[in-house]
């Protein structure tokens, strides 16, 4: 129903219009996806399953420059990540990899390719792209 039946796209518009009969018609709107959104041609559209290119094609063309591009990219649930190499229970390499912030770690490449992405969706490089979340949270943190 979420996305068959249009449902996210119609509380979207609700909502917005909701904050600009308040006001806040020039202040950006979003809607947060995580990094398996960029898995498509440009994002992610599997009938049954989350049409994330047509809601995100539907505002960009409503809501134009306003509508931001907002990503959660977790890079620990990346399936390419394993334990260390004879061991059952050491991660160190993973955690290397999924913590990096060098030009070509997870992160960083998930941003460029959503870039790239919105470029090919609506023709323009100079959309807003926020980052929403990275990495997890934990008990120990603080």
């Amino acid at each position: 129903r979420i996305w068959e039946h249009g449902y996210l796209w119609q509380q979207f518009q609700h909502i917005v219009g909701e904050f600009d009969a308040m006001g806040f018609g020039s202040v950006p709107v979003t809607s947060v996806f995580t990094g398996m959104g960029l898995a498509g041609n440009p994002f992610y559209e599997l009938p049954g399953k989350a049409r994330v290119n047509t809601f995100l094609e539907n505002a960009t063309r409503a809501y134009g420059g306003r509508f931001a591009f907002t990503w959660n990219f977790y890079p620990y649930f990346d399936p390419n990540l394993r334990l260390d190499p004879g061991s059952a229970d050491q991660c160190a390499g993973a955690l290397a990899a999924a913590s990096c912030w060098g030009p070509n770690c997870a992160v960083p490449a998930q941003t460029r390719q959503a870039r790239m992405k919105m470029q090919q969706l609506t023709g323009s490089s100079s959309g807003t792209l926020w980052i929403g979340e990275t990495g997890w949270a934990t008990p120990m943190g603080g």
